[in-house]
């Protein structure tokens, strides 16, 4: 390093002595590639500096970077200051605006630069008015007392009216960062007005600003809010979705408490365009549309069901908008289309992504239990998922089909259920697996013969067991022994022995307190078991 740095000084010299364009490009270039690295260039800011003083708009640019990277900002000297405080007065807009940002962005030369500040914002050229009012924001940042003296707020909010749109922009933010300690900029009657009706003056990113801004206004009367709301028609369907959400929300703030019955019609508004917009983009906007969507879901179901196939999945969806989509999905659905989303939500149910796979699964079973339909498909499509090889698919399954409601017509369901759930006991080895097998038995194996030889299974190993596993076998036994207290008697027994004595004071504890209970009074300890 040391010896790039001596090349580098040398190049520097003959770039400072010798007129040649090529070579001074040339070697600005790797200066400006060592800053861009981080290498710490200060042995070489007096080489440096003398760059500033240059007609290169190039090398006057590397030349600011390199003061406004210095890692000790008392390294800049007076040469360098007077360089740029010359070069504020400048004819070309363009160094005037350069010099000033430079001197504000070290906090050394801050207040060399502040004499030069005033005029800048008077400016002629808005380059050079833009650069004066991010200027501000860095002095109120270090010297919150100039920025008072100068009266730089008042004269920011004269700013309000530039003519440029990026200048009223830039004033509204640093207004709103210079006054943070107040609440933020004051807007008032006046301001809201004139910055709605420039609201076509603004691009895109300016307007979303402007709204943001206009939220700080609450209207006086009923009618004042309704001139806000017609101002903002043309932006509620903007083909920009940033500038949509933007202004639904100051439209939202602008009526509440007073127009409320017009909250209806502007989602239904926003979303005609957000609807088109959701079909061809991204997985960023995508995911903030369904943010916003969601907020009204279920108090305006009516505005979105009509589109319910554009919350399917796609294949190039990340697992969590997938699981965004299903979720929404899950509330769309009504008699009518409820037969083509449990076909559409199967297909997520072996998703590679487990939490997909468990969101598609637990949002199938949830439609079962309000449809019919779709309970069809579980019984149909789902069940024989029970016997596949894929063991995380296997656990997912079982613990959607524990949330499961049945009727009393359903028992060779569960039986069948129940039945696949003993051919596969022994292949289970997750915890969870597990857990749903022993969850689904106390529900539903009361009237299933081989209930009891599951759990004994289960009890012979219970201490191995993890805690979760451990707790699920003792609630189902005792819950079960109060069906069939005969058959389980034996196994109570043994698991109230063996987790009693159990390391985890959780675990010891539950079983102590069932046998306090069962020894005391079983009739009363059925009716909390139970809940009968």
């Amino acid at each position: 390093m040391q010896t790039e740095m001596s090349n580098l000084a040398s190049l520097l010299d003959k770039a400072c002595t010798v007129i040649d364009a090529s070579n001074t490009k040339s070697v600005i270039r790797k200066v400006h590639l060592l800053l861009v690295k981080g290498c710490d260039l200060t042995p070489l800011t007096g080489r440096i500096v003398k760059f500033l003083s240059s007609q290169d708009i190039l090398a006057k640019k590397v030349a600011c970077l390199f003061i406004s990277r210095l890692k000790h900002p008392q390294d800049v000297g007076l040469l360098a200051i007077n360089s740029l405080l010359k070069d504020t007065r400048d004819p070309n807009p363009l160094y005037r605006g350069l010099a000033l940002n430079t001197l504000f962005d070290v906090p050394s030369t801050m207040e060399q630069g502040v004499p030069r500040l005033v005029p800048a914002l008077q400016d002629n050229s808005a380059y050079v008015r833009r650069a004066a009012v991010s200027c501000c924001g860095k002095l109120s940042g270090f010297y919150p007392t100039i920025v008072d003296e100068l009266d730089l707020t008042d004269k920011l909010y004269a700013m309000i009216r530039d003519q440029d749109p990026i200048v009223v922009v830039q004033c509204l933010h640093i207004l709103d960062e210079v006054l943070e300690s107040e609440g933020g900029i004051m807007v008032n009657k006046k301001i809201a007005w004139y910055l709605l009706k420039q609201l076509p003056a603004f691009h895109s990113w300016g307007v979303i600003g402007v709204l943001e801004c206009l939220k700080k206004y609450q209207p006086k009367t009923n009618e004042e809010a309704l001139m806000i709301v017609n101002a903002l028609d043309a932006y509620l369907t903007s083909n920009n979705v940033a500038v949509q959400l933007s202004a639904f929300a100051l439209f939202r703030h602008t009526i509440r408490g007073r127009l409320d019955h017009l909250l209806r019609e502007a989602i239904g508004q926003v979303w005609s365009k957000l609807s088109i917009h959701l079909s061809f983009s991204g997985q960023e906007m995508a995911w903030n549309i369904l943010d916003w969507g969601e907020e009204f879901l279920l108090d305006y179901p009516e505005v979105f069901r009509p589109h319910y196939r554009l919350f399917y999945c796609r294949f190039s969806d990340s697992p969590a908008l997938k699981r965004k989509k299903l979720a929404i999905l899950r509330s769309l659905v009504d008699r009518e289309n409820v037969s083509e989303a449990a076909d559409e939500i199967l297909g997520y149910c072996t998703d590679l992504d487990r939490d997909v796979c468990r969101s598609a699964l637990r949002t199938l079973v949830s439609l079962a239990n309000q449809h019919g339909v779709a309970c069809e498909v579980v019984r149909s499509r789902v069940l024989p998922l029970l016997d596949v090889s894929d063991e995380v698919l296997v656990t997912e399954v079982l613990c959607a089909l524990c949330a499961l409601r049945f009727d009393q017509k359903s028992g060779s369901f569960q039986e069948r259920i129940l039945e696949t759930v003993m051919q596969r006991k022994w292949s289970l080895t997750s915890v969870d697996a597990k857990c749903g097998v022993i969850d689904f038995i106390s529900e539903h194996g009361q009237d299933f013969a081989p209930s009891v030889y599951i759990l004994e299974d289960y009890a012979a190993s219970i201490e191995e067991e993890d805690e979760s596993v451990k707790q699920s076998l003792l609630g189902a036994t005792v819950k079960m022994f109060f069906s069939r207290p005969s058959e389980l008697q034996d196994l109570l027994g043994t698991v109230l022995t063996a987790l009693c004595k159990d390391s985890n004071p959780f675990v010891r504890a539950q079983a102590n307190w069932y046998y306090v209970a069962l020894l005391n009074d079983v009739a009363t300890s059925k009716q909390i078991v139970l809940g009968s």
